[in-house]
């Protein structure tokens, strides 16, 4: 049985087929929807993680212009009692 921990499952797969016949069949599909698998799971979070920083750099952005700094225009950093 092919090696299942690696990134040749396409050259797997055909060694498979190739060794095997017909009967290897089951197993090479079942090689085949894993590495689709994990090809749409590592899609999915890429574009996840990408939205998560969007969002975070967003909120990050809209803090920083909602709340200005207090001491904003005082060089010495003092701001006077009102």
């Amino acid at each position: 049985m092919p090696n299942q921990n690696n990134d040749n499952s396409l050259p797997d797969i055909l060694e498979l087929l190739s060794k095997e016949g017909l009967e290897g069949t089951g197993e090479a599909l079942r090689l085949l929807l894993n590495a689709a698998t994990v090809l749409e799971r590592e899609k999915y979070l890429a574009l996840l993680i990408t939205n998560v920083i969007s969002s975070a750099e967003d909120t990050q952005m809209a803090s920083a212009q909602n709340h200005p700094d207090p001491l904003r225009g005082f060089s010495c950093g003092y701001s006077p009692s009102s």
